[in-house]
C-alpha cells in the first residue's frame, strides 16, 4: 500500500497520536493507561473517539454485546491497543473480528511494549482480511518521523 497517507490520512494521524503517546509515556504501563493517554490525544488532535465501543454480535436474530473494541475514531478505525511483548497472530484474528462486528474496513493495532512503537503497529483490513507492518519509509513520508539519513564514516 504505497502511499497510503495520501489515500488514508485519518490512520497516519492516528498513528502521529500514539508515536507522541509513546514518547511521553514509554513502554512500561498497563494498555488502560495507554488507552486513556491516546484518547486525549486523539481528541487534542480534533478527533472524534470513543473507549470501550460495544461492538454487536447477531445469534439466531439476537443481537448480543460481545465484543468492546478499545478505541473507535471517527467513527471508522478500531484500534486494539496491546502491552505486550509482541503482537501474535490472536491479536490480529481479533481485531479482525471486531472490524467485521463493527462492519468497518479498517484497524490498527498498537503495541505499547514496543521498544519502538513504529515496530509495534500493525494495519489490519477486514476488506483483504490481512495485517501488516508500517514501514519506516511510510511514516517518513507522512513526515511522522524524520527521514533516515544514512552517511559512511569518512576515512
Amino acid at each position: 500500500m504505497e502511499n497510503d497517507h495520501q489515500t488514508d490520512p485519518l490512520t497516519f494521524k492516528v498513528i502521529g497520536c500514539a508515536i507522541e503517546v509513546h514518547k511521553q509515556l514509554g513502554r512500561s504501563l498497563l494498555e488502560s493507561a495507554y488507552r486513556d493517554c491516546l484518547l486525549l490525544e486523539l481528541r487534542d488532535q480534533g478527533l472524534k473517539a470513543e473507549k470501550e465501543v460495544p461492538l454487536q454480535l447477531t445469534y439466531k436474530g439476537q443481537k448480543i454485546k460481545a465484543f468492546y473494541a478499545d478505541i473507535l475514531v471517527e467513527g471508522e478505525v478500531i484500534l486494539e491497543l496491546k502491552s505486550t511483548k509482541t503482537i501474535l497472530e490472536e491479536h490480529v484474528h481479533q481485531t479482525l473480528t471486531y472490524l467485521e462486528a463493527a462492519k468497518l474496513q479498517r484497524g490498527l493495532i498498537l503495541n505499547f511494549k514496543a521498544k519502538r512503537i513504529i515496530d509495534g503497529i500493525r494495519r489490519v483490513s477486514n476488506f483483504n482480511r490481512d495485517a501488516y507492518r508500517v514501514t519506516e519509509h511510510e511514516l517518513e513520508e507522512a513526515g511522522l518521523i524524520p527521514p533516515i539519513d544514512f552517511h559512511l564514516p569518512e576515512k
